[in-house]
């Protein structure tokens, strides 16, 4: 920037400087006598950058077979400025521009497609700085398809694309042409034949334009017409959200409140009249009497908390409210009414009766624990509160609910007298350690190194859990592992998640196994989100090869495997691992003497009937261990000769998958119930590892 401003035309540069384009941000580390300059906003850098750049090259030049020697600017955030800058600069060919955007709907990544999305995706994008693009109309549409699937003719059905896809094709309609694409939402909306289509349309064409008429007209049709009650809900609720102040919105929503038979529409559309039109009458009004004669406790109950948002202070909604908490058969409900009444009855002596009384009389603990929280949120502006939480630590038997009124009364009042007595008692004498700890806390008596320690020693690291994507049968937990992966991947784990769930992308996963599929996509789908795509393109077709050898050392497999597991300090406190070396088996059809011996030797205690004779004496052995045991029992058999041995018994193997618990054999011998590992498998003691670590979180 000094080089082109100062010479030949110091004068620019001396009109950045008093236009504050240019701001001094310090001196040079190696020349302290020469200033640094940097933009004051971004744009400014941005705007100058897209002049310089001639050739739409410079942001994309595909080598299909090496993208290392290619440029792949456009799957870099920083860019994106950039390139809608140069997009909207008239100077450039439009013939360049054309070809640009061709070029990103065209690319073909040979990955599956997940960086030809983001190419896609990011010609939506750009088409809002070339209006007249002749791909503009066919993009939106594309994009419009993903997002909100398509009506299939022949099948009568919705077909539509994996949650990421539709997903990001959603979220990428606002940064588009907002013309093109409140046109193709508002068509979508009226002439798609499936309902939950015109329904998705309808909401993201409020979103997108707020006070859009055709959105009002279908969202009020939906209401008038749908057979779906969540439906016709969810369009009364949008209704609300994006009709702040219009006059038609609230128009419709008072007529619904006025002629609609169902109470559930007319509560919501009461909520959110009052939510867009502030302080309406008839939205109270409607609310009131829905507390005052609903059959339906949760019609009423929703009222009150409508009533409670709009008119915060109604005396109607602290009476239902008590009503609730006395008569309602729902703990649940009362255990909300609890919570919502300790926000707004605030100066009500019926609150604080109510409160009281349920913390007396509840059989459910966390209820009774809310009521306590309640009257901590109302003694801070009212003093009957404070006495009734008082009272609740003098008097009561249960160490949980002292401790809480102790705590919110010491909240209340710092260093309230009452509150010390109670947590300097409940330190000493309490059996339960949340309790004593804190006590220790309000105390001053906090172990600081005992904080920021709550997420370290975690036995589930990245390669567990995608392990349990791979081989885990549990759906539900295959997806919280998905779930995690997409959260605490790191961008240097990243390729080997690539590598490693790649696989699980195939034709015969998707008809066999779709959960496995699904999850293996979205976590794939985040690493492409994040990966520069040549590092993406060379995990998925050039996986590392292993650093550990070929033929594991088995002579110090026990040392190995330990070793692993000890840098885990969670998970080695879990389990207790036996290894058993099956070399010097005498009668390999029944070791159970042998293997006993070798438990003892490992910690195990004696066995009160004495050394097992036989296998199944050995499982009546395992089975008492199993039952007396905190720890998770991991048990695992190999043979230190590696190569030379001969493999297990059929007989041993056959008796061994009939034991209960956790064991696993390090052998090419098949067994059903038996985990098993090849001894000649590359990372066999990492493998194994994770296997311990999938069994222990599924237990």
């Amino acid at each position: 920037m000094s080089k082109h401003l100062e010479q030949p035309h110091p004068e620019l540069f001396e009109k950045a400087i008093e236009l504050s384009w240019l701001n001094r941000v310090g001196v040079d580390a190696e020349n302290p006598l020469k200033f640094v300059y940097a933009f004051y906003h971004p744009t400014f850098q941005e705007y100058f950058a897209a002049c310089e750049i001639e050739d739409w090259h410079f942001f994309l030049n595909h080598v299909s077979q090496n993208p290392q020697q290619g440029i792949y600017r456009i799957f870099e955030r920083q860019w994106k400025e950039v390139m809608l800058l140069w997009m909207g600069r008239k100077d450039v060919d439009r013939e360049e521009k054309e070809a640009f955007i061709k070029a990103l709907v065209e690319f073909d990544d040979g990955c599956n497609y997940f960086y030809g999305f983001r190419a896609y995706f990011l010609a939506g994008v750009l088409i809002d700085e070339f209006k007249d693009c002749a791909l503009a109309d066919a993009i939106v549409a594309q994009i419009v398809q993903w997002g909100f699937g398509y009506f299939n003719l022949e099948k009568q059905e919705r077909c539509g694309f994996l949650a990421p896809i539709e997903e990001g094709a959603k979220a990428i309609l606002p940064e588009s042409d907002r013309k093109r694409v409140i046109v193709a939402l508002t068509e979508l909306s009226g002439t798609s034949e499936h309902e939950d289509i015109r329904w998705e349309a309808v909401v993201n064409l409020g979103k997108i334009d707020e006070g859009n008429p055709d959105a009002f007209a279908a969202l009020t049709e939906l209401i008038r017409t749908s057979e779906d009650e969540d439906i016709r809900w969810e369009a009364v609720v949008i209704l609300g959200k994006i009709g702040q102040g219009n006059p038609d919105a609230i128009a419709t929503l008072t007529e619904l409140i006025g002629t609609s038979k169902d109470e559930e529409i007319r509560w919501t559309a009461a909520d959110s009249l009052g939510k867009i039109d502030e302080g309406n009458p008839d939205a109270i009004a409607a609310l009131t009497e829905l507390i005052r004669t609903s059959d339906n406790e949760e019609i009423r109950w929703g009222a009150v908390e409508s009533l409670r948002e709009i008119d915060e202070g109604n005396p109607n909604a602290i009476v239902a409210l008590t009503e609730l908490i006395r008569t309602s058969e729902d703990e649940d409900t009362r255990c909300t009414a609890v919570v919502i009444l300790g926000e707004i009855g605030k100066l009500n002596p019926n609150a604080i009766a109510a409160l009281t009384e349920l913390i007396r009389t509840s059989e459910d603990e966390y209820i009774r624990l809310e009521a306590v929280d309640s009257l901590g949120k109302i003694g801070k502006v009212n003093p009957n509160a404070i006495v009734a939480l008082t009272e609740l630590i003098r008097t009561s038997e249960d160490e949980e609910i002292r401790c809480r009124a102790a705590k919110r009364l010491g909240e209340i009042e710092e260093g309230n007298p009452d509150s010390i007595v109670a947590f300097t008692e409940l330190l000493p004498t309490s059996g339960d350690e949340n309790i004593r700890y804190q006590a220790e806390n309000r105390l001053g008596k906090i172990d600081t190194n005992r904080l920021g320690k709550i997420d370290e020693g975690n036995p589930y690291p990245i390669a567990d859990l995608t392990q349990f994507i791979l081989t885990g049968e549990d759906k539900s937990r295959q997806e919280t592992a998905a779930f995690f992966l997409t959260i605490k991947t790191e961008t240097q784990q990243m390729t080997g998640v690539v590598t490693a769930l790649k696989n699980c992308l195939s034709d015969k996963t998707y008809e066999n196994d779709f959960d496995r599929f699904n999850n293996s996509y979205k976590v794939i789908w985040h690493c492409a989100q994040n990966l520069p795509y040549p590092t993406f393109y060379h995990a998925w077709h050039h996986p590392p090869t292993t650093p550990h050898s070929e033929v594991p050392d088995l002579q110090t497999f026990p040392q190995d495997i330990a070793r692993e597991i000890n840098n885990q300090a969670e998970l080695s406190n879990q389990i207790q691992l036996l290894c058993i070396d099956c070399k010097n088996f005498i009668n390999p059809d029944n070791p159970a003497a042998k293997i006993y011996t070798e438990m003892l030797k490992q910690g195990c205690p004696k066995s009160e009937d004495g050394t097992p004779k036989t296998m199944a004496d050995l499982q009546t052995y395992w089975d008492l261990l199993l039952m007396d045991s905190d720890k998770s029992f991991i048990l695992v058999f190999y043979n230190s000769r590696g190569e030379e041995a001969t493999g297990f018994s059929e007989t041993f193997v056959n008796d061994l998958s009939k034991f209960d618990g956790n064991i696993a054999i390090v052998s090419e011998n098949n067994a059903d119930s038996l985990a098993a590992f090849s001894p000649n498998q590359s990372d066999l003691i990492g493998a194994i590892v994770r296997w311990i670590c999938q069994v222990v979180w599924e237990s």
